[in-house]
């Protein structure tokens, strides 16, 4: 079974096959909780980095951090495919006046 670019084996088990599509999908509950999953360690990680760690703990902690990160990104790509970036309104040019 293939699942999604940075998704740990570990959590490869909330995928199901279908073979008459020949896909692999996620309902939307287990997608959501493995993205809450994902940002839960993320948080965890973040923690222990403000804590006292030799340089090898820290070492373990910022790769596993890292790869929480990139997880959570890719899961959240495949979940929500489609993103929408607004303006601030502040941005706005101000209306050319033609006739002054």
């Amino acid at each position: 079974m293939r699942v999604p670019d940075g998704v740990s084996e570990r959590d490869s088990h909330c995928f199901e096959q279908h073979p008459e599509r020949n896909q692999t999908t996620m309902t939307t509950s287990d997608d959501l909780a493995l993205l809450r999953t994902h940002a839960n360690r993320v948080h965890r990680y973040r923690r222990l980095l403000k804590t006292p760690l030799n340089e090898m703990d820290r070492k373990y902690v910022e790769a596993r951090l890292s790869e929480e990160r990139r997880a959570f990104e890719a899961l959240k790509a495949a979940i929500f495919p489609m993103t929408f970036t607004f303006r601030d309104a502040s941005c706005k040019k101000p209306p050319s006046n033609p006739t002054a």
